[in-house]
């Protein structure tokens, strides 16, 4: 069974609108075609507006071109829809694969995989506690380090003069 999804109907869509606007620009076409030759008919007896002809001539000509790059346009686009729908249902024959791999998992592999997957997330989630608990202990460490070390610059500040004044007394 063949499942499109939005996107791919979307451009379906977009694929039928572009044909059918081109082909009413097809048929506008024609339509000019037809009253420039009804035109050119009548132009031609009257010889006074041949400039006028070749101007719907040009017209004619643009409007030709604008219309093969509307068709080219198309094409392109038939063609990228056509390799997304091949993409899609490569997906979906992985996917019915995987469903009927998965049906023949016997029940109690089943159950032991969840088993397994919930004492994996009891583990992880073990170990964050573990991690966070070696978090706080390094944080109180840093910070009786720092302490300490904030005591030994105060005890060191107070001994300089000391220091200091026992080698005046040593140099009397």
């Amino acid at each position: 069974m063949i499942l499109l999804a939005d996107w791919q109907w979307g451009a379906i869509a977009a694929a039928i609108l572009a044909l059918l606007t081109i082909g009413g620009f097809i048929k506008r076409l024609n339509e000019n075609k037809q009253q420039i030759s009804n035109n050119t008919e009548k132009e031609l007896l009257n010889t006074a507006n041949s400039a006028k002809i070749s101007q719907l001539e040009k017209e004619l000509e643009e409007s030709k071109e604008e219309a093969e790059l509307c068709l080219l346009q198309l094409h392109q686009v038939q063609e990228e829809l056509e390799h997304y729908f091949l993409l899609s249902q490569d997906l979906q024959q992985k996917i019915d694969n995987s469903i009927h791999i998965v049906d023949q998992i016997p029940n109690d592999k089943l159950h032991e995989i969840s088993d397994l997957r919930t004492k994996l997330a009891s583990l992880i989630q073990r170990n964050n506690k573990k991690d966070m608990q070696i978090e706080i202990l390094v944080n109180q460490q840093r910070n009786a380090l720092s302490r300490a070390s904030f005591a030994l610059k105060r005890v060191h500040q107070k001994q300089i003069p000391l220091i200091n004044s026992k080698e005046e007394i040593a140099f009397l």
